[in-house]
């Protein structure tokens, strides 16, 4: 396991440890730690009670921390083991516990306080069906569900819409496809070797190519409104703000290929087969092993004849009730939104404002085209489309007003030494780009590392960093001369820096022996290496200021306490002597210094670790 893996194993079991508690911790570091695994499992490794670690699954899988997966069963072999579900933690999810805040903020800066309030539900619950989400804002707002319904639906229909809500994945997915490591290559020689290599690269390239069924099939209907749900909706005139309308009948983009999967998904699993799924019940809440267990299938019996079919495949195809599907915050889209915002960032402070608002264009025109997170290259855009995709935000608001014409700014930016954008060719619409996002992204990094050499090094240190990152590999003498530094603290800052894994040094040696005497020392920029290093601090950071916020709320628990009671009983007026006063005062200087340091060490994470 990686430094920065480690060190973020253990701030997300800190975080669950302080909202769930150590059982629920527990469970987590076994699985964090150890992968994909079966229930049976994860009993044996936390040795903990059956009835512990299934509550303890049941409430992480219930906060979207843990997702199951259906493996099938070996068909075409000699005693093949039945269906059985696996378990897997999302450490990555499980640390944006400390992002929600952005998020509420995001919300509520496009959507409104009634979006907010819907995503706020959401992050505490985990999942919920859309009557349970009704219900809980009206138990907010205090009023009836009949008062907030319409109301409610809307703004759901506008997050879904967004891709900010999703539904659950059901828990009948095949797992994750396993890629073999180059170590396990090392130690086989000759053909063996050779063989190995050429497995694995040809299984990782069909898992990638080819997903299964099902994962198509959730794919489609994942941002997909309920077709009852937008038929009501549509009864009551009802369309929420930004938001075109779309049924589980009408949504697909390609219908084509959607009725040939359907075909595919018939002939694989007949309906003789199926088993219904019982009103109220989802797949994806049971977290034991007889979730995938075939129909022939007996307690302390024999399996009966072996087929992969699971009996939620029925919800998988589209037949979900809308009160019964489970919907949950799309933490990828918001994580979009931030690593766009973080592009258009880097492109003001070194360009200006005009070329920052034509890239956020640009960004917002091709942001339905990503298929991922992590994306180098954003889709190709013509300056046409750019041009209309700018008027349409002008006039919204969202960007200012520009003060040249499109193609003149896209050329600025295209023609830049940074090549933030790549000219792609021409096309219907004029000059076609591509953003270079990999590249922005490359660029907000190393200015985060510039500004630790400078915090750690001071402007020396910084000098030769930046001198060794664009001459490449230069000897100490040679690094003396070209930063103009004294011989003895250029030599303490590069072994400092050495030390600290900024720099990097390679020996040359002149004659077989290997002589320190005869042998020349060049140094270069480790900038790769303090990247990931940098990572791990970040983790290791953000856990301790973590820690002493906690620790500053419990030492006054009692006082927080005593505020909560009296808001919630409505009393307004109640007495406070000055050394609780005083205490209140230094609590709440603390608590907004700490969570601003928390919010700007999770930005930074989000750069090194997830954009």
């Amino acid at each position: 396991m990686a430094l920065n893996q480690q060190h973020a194993v253990i701030f997300a079991c800190k975080l669950v440890q302080e909202l769930h508690g150590d059982i629920v911790e527990c469970v987590c570091r076994q699985m964090a730690s150890k992968g994909l695994q079966t229930l049976s499992e994860i009993i044996r490794g936390s040795s903990m009670s059956d009835a512990q670690v299934k509550q303890a699954l049941l409430l992480l899988m219930q906060h979207n921390y843990v997702s199951a997966y259906l493996q099938r069963d070996e068909s075409g072999q000699k005693n093949a083991r039945p269906p059985y579900n696996q378990y897997e933690a999302h450490v990555g999810r499980i640390l944006q516990i400390i992002r929600y805040p952005r998020f509420l903020l995001h919300t509520n800066d496009e959507l409104g306080e009634e979006a907010e309030r819907i995503i706020e539900i959401l992050l505490q619950m985990g999942r919920l069906s859309l009557d349970d989400l009704i219900s809980a804002v009206a138990g907010r707002t205090e009023q009836s569900s009949d008062q907030v319904a319409s109301r409610v639906r809307a703004t759901f229909m506008s997050l879904v819409q967004s891709h900010y809500i999703e539904r659950v994945p059901p828990c009948f997915l095949p797992p994750p496809f396993v890629r073999l490591h180059e170590n396990s290559v090392k130690g086989r020689r000759g053909a063996a070797a050779k063989a190995v290599a050429g497995v694995s690269q040809t299984f990782n390239e069909q898992a990638k190519a080819l997903k299964s069924l099902e994962e198509m099939n959730y794919e489609k209907l994942r941002h997909r409104l309920p077709q009852d749900l937008v038929i009501s909706m549509a009864m009551e005139g009802v369309r929420g703000p930004n938001c075109d309308i779309k049924s589980e009948a009408d949504c697909d983009s390609k219908p084509e290929t959607s009725s040939k999967a359907e075909e595919e998904f018939e002939v694989q699993a007949p309906k003789a087969k199926k088993q219904r799924v019982k009103a109220g019940g989802t797949g994806s809440d049971l977290p034991a092993d007889q979730v995938g267990r075939p129909a022939g299938k007996e307690t302390g019996g024999k399996p009966a004849a072996s087929s992969s079919h699971h009996p939620n495949e029925d919800a998988l195809r589209g037949n979900w009730d809308p009160t019964v599907i489970l919907w949950r915050v799309n933490t990828e889209e918001f994580n979009r939104r931030f690593r766009h915002k973080a592009c258009v960032d880097m492109v003001r402070d070194k360009i200006d404002e005009d070329a920052a608002g034509v890239l956020s264009a640009m960004l917002t025109a091709t942001r339905p085209y990503e298929t991922k997170l992590k994306e180098d290259r954003s889709a190709i855009l013509s300056i046409e489309e750019t041009g209309k995709t700018v008027t349409r935000l002008v006039e919204a608001g969202t960007i200012p007003s520009l003060g040249n014409d499109v193609a003149t700014i896209v050329h600025t930016i295209a023609h830049d030494a940074l090549e933030l954008i790549s000219f792609a060719g021409n096309g219907a619409g004029g000059e076609q780009y591509t953003i270079n996002t990999g590249r922005i992204l490359e660029l907000v990094r190393l200015k985060q590392v510039e500004a630790v050499i400078r915090d750690r090094f001071g402007s020396s240190g910084l000098r030769i960093f930046r001198l060794l990152l664009l001459r490449g590999q230069l000897e100490q003498k040679q690094v003396t001369d070209f930063s103009m530094l004294a011989p003895k603290e250029t030599r303490e800052l590069l072994y400092r820096m050495l030390r600290g894994g900024f720099l990097a040094m390679q020996d040359i040696p002149r004659t077989s022996d290997r002589a320190p005497s005869r042998t020349f020392y060049t140094w270069r920029a480790n900038y790769e290496g303090a990247g990931q290093q940098l990572a791990g601090e970040l983790y290791a950071a953000a856990g301790r200021v973590w820690a002493r916020l906690r620790h500053e709320l419990d030492k006054e628990r009692e006082l927080l306490d005593l505020i909560e009671d009296a808001r919630r009983t409505g009393e307004l007026q109640f007495s406070l002597t000055d050394t609780q006063r005083q205490t209140i005062g230094r609590l709440k200087k603390i608590s907004d210094a700490l969570e601003t340091s928390l919010m700007q060490l999770d930005e930074m994470i989000a750069v090194f670790n997830e954009y």
